[in-house]
């Protein structure tokens, strides 16, 4: 093999190996933020039923 030829096999190989080391952090960093932002917004919206339900028994309660 040619100089050339090993420089490029070496040249592309780092870099797809970088690539896909950078894909990898960027997916795995995407997901746990919309993890943690999905797991708030439930947390919310439980806490939004718990509040309905308890004005709705306050408000059969008072109405007897």
């Amino acid at each position: 093999m040619k100089i050339r030829t090993r420089l490029v096999i070496a040249v592309l190989s780092l870099l797809v190996s970088s690539l896909l080391v950078i894909g990898t952090i960027t997916v795995t960093a995407a997901r746990r933020g919309l993890t943690r932002l999905a797991t708030q917004h439930l947390s919310f919206k439980a806490e939004e039923i718990r509040k309905y339900a308890w004005n709705q028994w306050d408000v059969l309660v008072t109405n007897g």
